[in-house]
């Protein structure tokens, strides 16, 4: 017999786990022979398991326990042994508590404590505790408390985890692999990066970031990532929890292919990936990059301006990434002074193929800011035109290149004037690359025009 107090509850959740087992028959492995797992950019993941399966010809139930709570029951895709059929299937997770216990045993016989050295047998006759009423055998209605209530045994089909209920039917005993598939939520990746600049070369490393809030530990699970947008008709949102952080061996890359316009990655080795943990693992290392440093700023249309503008001039790094895919992700750019690491700035970047150019925002140059002041301006029925005066500060030690970007009509009537070379970017961005000399002020005039 089993006394509901706190001190027993943890005892009564490890023997349910036994109960369910021997309770079913049927009852698939504890441990999958082998799993994988497909991780998506949408807070979802694809299962895929082969687990041992006995079953009696009497059975007519299987049990999966301890399946992930963020399982989507629609999604399963079970193949069975030939000679069993599938009728249906169910989800089913009773917690355990007090309350649950009280409401199975009501109207059934419980065992009582009155006193220390005194117990009866007794009826369950409410289930609201914490005060409980009884029925002895002599019919005397008895209120006591709950945690006084002995109860005999497990109430019958306790499931103590979530599990699924397949309703099967079969003719033989057997004993054969059950493989199936599904989908959870609340398992996600994301991608990281480190750019290490240096004088002589740069270093890029790549890192898969996976958050598992799913509800289930995966054990010696091979572990694949497909990274892009991938179509799915619910979007969970994700949650967010205190976790640790792992690190796996970064020697070991995995592998990318393309596969159906994604980008598939999976792991050379298999990995383990508990319940309510994150997880980080290298999948990328661009050793000697070249690193090229631009200043850019992108000022007002001369058109809309009145009086004077200051403008901020932004810093960038930018590199080719060759034969290597990345997928979008976060950027974390670091240089080195004195010997210390320094973080210089973040930027975001999208999905990019193969041989692209990557322009990485890493915020304000501190020494170089831009100043507009209009000169002349004249506004007639039909045309418009403006005098801009710009000047290029730099008060650093080192002489610098600033690109500066106008936006303006890029159209036959629209002319630009100006003793300093431009070119048309972006489709209508009049830029100029202007080198500045430490410690100076480059000034210069402009004429804009346009009909209206």
């Amino acid at each position: 017999m089993i006394q509901l107090t706190k001190g027993t509850l943890m005892k009564i959740a490890t023997s349910l786990l036994l109960f369910t087992s021997v309770c079913f028959g049927a009852t698939l492995s504890h441990q999958p022979t082998s799993s994988s797992l497909v991780i998506y950019n949408n807070n979802k993941a694809l299962v895929n398991e082969t687990r041992e399966l006995s079953l009696q010809k009497n059975d007519t139930e299987i049990v999966y326990d301890n399946v992930a709570s963020t399982i989507h029951t629609d999604s399963v895709n079970i193949k069975l042994p030939s000679g069993v059929s599938l009728t249906s299937q169910q989800y089913r997770y009773d917690k355990l508590s007090v309350q649950k216990m009280l409401e199975v045993y009501l109207n059934k016989e419980v065992r009582v404590k009155l006193s220390e050295h005194r117990h009866i047998n007794a009826t369950l006759l409410s289930a609201n505790a914490p005060f409980v009423l009884v029925k002895s055998m002599d019919n005397e209605i008895i209120p006591v408390k709950f945690e006084n209530i002995i109860f005999k045994d497990f109430p019958e089909n306790f499931i103590t985890t979530p599990s699924l209920i397949w309703n099967v039917k079969t003719k033989k005993d057997l004993h054969d692999n059950v493989e199936l598939d599904y989908l959870i939520s609340n398992i996600s990746f994301n991608n990281s990066y480190t750019l290490n600049i240096e004088k002589d070369s740069s270093e890029l490393d790549g890192w898969f970031n996976i958050d598992n809030r799913s509800g289930k530990s995966f054990k010696n699970s091979s572990l694949a990532f497909l990274a892009g947008d991938v179509n799915f008709v619910q979007n969970p949102t994700p949650i967010a929890y205190k976790t640790m952080a792992t690190l796996a061996e970064s020697d070991m890359m995995p592998q990318e292919q393309s596969f159906s316009g994604y980008h598939y990655y999976k792991l050379p080795f298999k990995v383990n990936l508990p319940n309510n943990e994150k997880t980080q693992i290298k999948f990328l290392s661009l050793p000697s990059l070249k690193i090229a440093r631009e200043y850019i700023s992108t000022v007002q249309n001369p058109l809309y301006l009145h009086g004077e503008q200051k403008s901020s001039v932004m810093q960038e790094v930018s590199f080719q990434n060759g034969a290597q895919v990345l997928p979008k992700g976060v950027v974390r750019v670091y240089g080195k002074l004195d010997g210390q690491k320094i973080l210089l700035g973040e930027s975001n970047i999208n999905h990019t193929p193969k041989n692209e150019t990557l322009h990485l925002g890493i915020g304000k140059e501190f020494d170089l800011e831009v100043m507009q002041t209009l000169l002349q301006r004249d506004e007639q029925k039909h045309h418009i035109s403006s005098a801009i005066q710009y000047s290029v500060k730099n008060s650093s030690k080192e002489e610098k290149t600033v690109t500066l970007r106008i936006p303006f009509y890029k159209e036959r009537s629209a002319k630009v004037y100006s003793k300093e070379k431009y070119t048309y970017t972006k489709g209508n961005l009049v830029t100029f690359i202007l080198p500045v000399k430490a410690n100076t002020t480059k000034k210069f005039t402009v004429k804009f025009e346009k009909n209206r």
